[in-house]
């Protein structure tokens, strides 16, 4: 339906909005049922450009459209319809606004006459997510006396904020009078001033993408400090784009300074000779010896290793640079000298014109290549003991037997960083691996990983604990949705392993069960409700039977990993002492 074929007044408003956020770049619309709602999904039902998936509850649609804007760096929009079904899009809101997510909120309303008179379903939205949203704006009630205009320049521009100049999560607010169903009903449509806008297939307003450099100031003095040096080190955290991998391995061989890569960089199973395999146990023994680094550049976004970010606070007072696209501080460790905000490549490559005739060398490379060398050998001998399977075994499997092509969600807690210490180097450079460490909460991860794998429309894993898995269960009736078969890891330890290795474990009477939350759920109920192949596993070599039965097919999976909190501690503690 064009919107000059629209029925009535509301309809005409809402085909406009969501054909002029279609041209703008948003193309996708997850739709969440509802009523008040029913003029925004009727204009997506009715728009054969917008590509749309309907779930039932709002919270896993928040991280659904997470997930699918990481895939695609463009926006996913999320409709739903009045009082707390926007309460429960906050999770996902909040982990875009961290993590620079961009995502659109189309939320219906009552009209204003309808508010502060406890009409039913009726909550206060203006403004509802505060400073989490790039950008508000209320759309009121259809009335034929505004400009069609209005809702083409809100639209687009509701877009670009998403983006620019900070990337997040921008919330329209729409309200809504009855009638809310496509019934027929004159309207003066002063449709006339849009004939230009109708004829083409552009936006009606364009938004110029501001490109971040920065000063050539800044960069002489970063060259300067790279030049003086005695020994320096590259930390590189979340990234973008291939460019800026490539860029950054470029210059790890021109300065010839050790590599310490996150997950998050896209470099974590990369064979390139500067980077140092397993940092967190291979920096362990040099720093306990007091291996230092005058200067630090640190690339990308936050770090999930304990140790690097202890590395850095410990440094605090030398020179420590940090480089990335958005204005925010990102500095935990409150160790940050020097502060660059520009896209990384474009840095890079302007730093190396200055770097030409550089000499540079830093001492700990060869240690650290030495040390992460031990360390590889000394994780192969325990993780390969004994038959039964363990935490850091899965981990290590699977970024051995999963295929460059898929995407791998490496889940809040304790999955996550098994991947990060224990995964192996290879030379395809390992799966996409896909994160939310905006607010590194454990909710919405299934949600999020069926949103990029939709979007991206690659067979994936997903690495989760039991306590997570549970969480976002609701996210399992949307993978039939799903072009590429999913396999779902869970480690299930009865409850939050991760608190085993952090202080309150010494306090029994607070840690159980307040803390960890032990349950006795059979997951495999989960798979059957929802009719997913399920298989539970005890031993490596049933766990490597059903992961590489899951690559090979496609049908989605859930595989149960029986593991043991105490035991999967010991084998931690008994890796970290052996490193030492």
């Amino acid at each position: 339906m064009k919107p000059a074929d629209a029925p009535n007044i509301t309809y005409f408003w809402t085909s406009l909005l969501v054909e002029e956020l279609i041209r703008a770049g948003c193309t996708h619309f997850v739709v969440a049922p509802g009523s008040r709602s029913t003029p925004l999904a009727g204009a997506v039902a009715q728009n054969s450009q917008a590509q749309h998936i309907v779930t039932f509850d709002e919270r896993s649609a928040g991280f659904f459209a997470l997930g699918h804007a990481k895939a695609r760096n463009l926006p996913a929009a999320l409709i739903v319809t009045s009082g707390t079904a926007v309460a429960n899009l906050m999770p996902a809101v909040v982990e875009a606004a961290y993590a620079r997510v961009p995502l659109i909120i189309l939320s219906a309303d009552r009209p204003w006459e309808l508010r502060d008179v406890e009409a039913n379903q009726t909550i206060n939205q203006t403004n509802f997510f505060g400073n989490l949203s790039r950008w508000f704006f209320e759309l009121p009630c259809s009335d034929q006396r505004i400009s069609p205009h209005m809702i083409l320049g809100a639209a687009s521009y509701a877009v670009y904020r998403s983006r620019f100049p900070l990337a997040g999560p921008v919330h329209i607010n729409c309200l809504f009078r009855d009638p809310l169903v496509p019934t027929a009903e004159k309207f003066l449509n002063n449709y006339t001033s849009l004939k230009k806008w109708e004829s083409s297939t552009h936006a009606f307003t364009s938004y110029d993408h501001p490109i971040k450099k920065s000063s050539p100031a800044m960069l002489r003095t970063v060259a300067d400090v790279i030049t003086h040096a005695h020994s320096g080190l590259l930390v590189i955290g979340a990234l973008k784009n291939k460019k800026a991998q490539s860029s950054i391995l470029k210059l790890a061989k021109i300065l010839n300074w050790p590599l310490c890569v996150d997950i998050s960089s896209g470099l974590k199973q990369n064979q390139n000779y500067y980077i140092i395999k397993h940092e967190h146990h291979a920096l362990l023994k040099p720093l306990a010896e007091g291996q230092n680094f005058d200067v630090v550049m640190q690339i990308g976004g936050r770090l999930i290793s304990k140790t690097l970010e202890q590395l850095l606070q410990t440094r605090a007072g030398l020179t420590h640079l940090m480089i990335d696209d958005h204005p925010e501080r990102s500095d935990p460790g409150l160790c940050v000298t020097h502060r660059i905000e520009s896209e990384v490549e474009i840095f890079i490559k302007a730093l190396i014109k200055l770097l030409k005739n550089i000499s540079s060398q830093s001492y700990a490379l060869p240690v650290l290549l030495k040390s992460s060398t031990r360390v590889s050998k000394i994780l192969d001998k325990i993780i390969a003991e004994g038959d039964a399977v363990s935490e850091p075994y899965v981990a290590r499997r699977i970024s051995e037997l999963i295929s460059a092509k898929s995407m791998l969600m490496a889940c809040t807690s304790m999955p996550i960083r098994d991947y990060h210490m224990f995964a192996v180097s290879r030379k395809d450079g390992g799966p996409h691996i896909v994160v939310n460490r905006g607010a590194s909460g454990i909710d919405g991860l299934i949600s999020t990983a069926i949103g990029f794998a939709h979007a991206s429309r690659k067979q994936s894993t997903v690495l989760i604990g039991d306590l997570a898995f549970m969480h976002d269960a609701n996210a399992l009736a949307m993978l039939n949705q799903l072009k590429e078969a999913m396999c779902i890891v869970v480690i299930n330890n009865q409850g939050g392993g991760i608190f085993s290795f952090l202080p309150v474990a010494q306090f029994p009477q607070i840690m159980t069960p307040f803390i960890d939350a032990p349950h006795e759920h059979d997951l495999s109920g989960f798979a059957q409700a929802f009719n997913i192949n399920f298989v539970r596993v005890k031993t490596k070599q049933d766990f490597d039977v059903a992961y590489r039965h899951a690559q090979r097919t496609k049908i989605n999976y859930i595989i149960e990993v029986c593991s043991d909190k105490k035991t999967n501690f010991l084998l931690h503690e008994r890796i970290r002492q052996e490193v030492l």
